[in-house]
């Protein structure tokens, strides 16, 4: 449990990688599988991630990321996004419960029932603030999944992402929430303070 602790403690951004390092496209597949057992509101998974490994294509990205280097420099970058239209997915996701066996046919209705209600009653949560919640639980859990591969990443959002949506030709109906450029360290991380836990939380007795 310790090394747990420790692992999640010690995390740090990366910023410069291996520029020789490559990750194959079967690693890649399984991060993003093993990434995706992050928890999502009524498990609509909103996420999709496009990931770029192709040096031209990153170098121009870097161009719309104010010339960051790490994205030029990564065995590839993660581009997230939250799909807004998945939030009318939910008739989907339980048909898909019903066939794997883990609920039956009437408690899927009732589930889709519970859904489209609270969406009546909470419609920002079907939009962006919901979407970008849950895309933000995927992305910690894919940054924790990536250390356990034995990579880096640093988590981006000072980018023009509707150049970079137009020039990748991605729907429009998706909203961006990061970069995550990914690869062998060349250099660590910096250290950096945080605040205590004191100063920013409350306990009720």
């Amino acid at each position: 449990m310790l090394e747990i602790k420790e692992f999640l403690t010690n995390r740090q951004s990366i910023r410069s990688f291996d520029e020789s390092f490559e990750i194959t496209n079967n690693e890649i597949i399984q991060i993003l599988d093993e990434a995706a057992t992050a928890p999502s509101s009524n498990n609509l998974q909103p996420w999709k991630v496009v990931a770029v490994k192709n040096k031209k294509i990153q170098k121009k990205i870097s161009e719309f990321a104010f010339g960051q280097t790490a994205v030029k420099e990564a065995s590839v970058v993660f581009i997230l996004f939250a799909d807004m239209t998945k939030y009318d997915d939910i008739a989907e996701v339980m048909k898909r419960m019903v066939n794997h066996g883990f609920i039956d046919s009437e408690t899927a209705a009732k589930q889709c029932k519970i859904v489209e209600d609270f969406f009546q009653l909470h419609p920002k949560d079907k939009k962006a603030f919901g979407a970008a919640l849950d895309t933000g639980l995927f992305a910690m859990n894919l940054i924790h999944i990536i250390r356990t591969h034995g990579y880096g990443t640093v988590p981006m959002r000072g980018a023009l992402f509707t150049d970079i949506q137009e020039y990748l030709k991605l729907p429009s109906h998706w909203l961006p929430i990061m970069l995550l450029p990914i690869g062998k360290a060349r250099l660590d991380g910096y250290q950096s303070i945080r605040y205590a836990a004191t100063e920013f939380s409350k306990i009720i007795e």
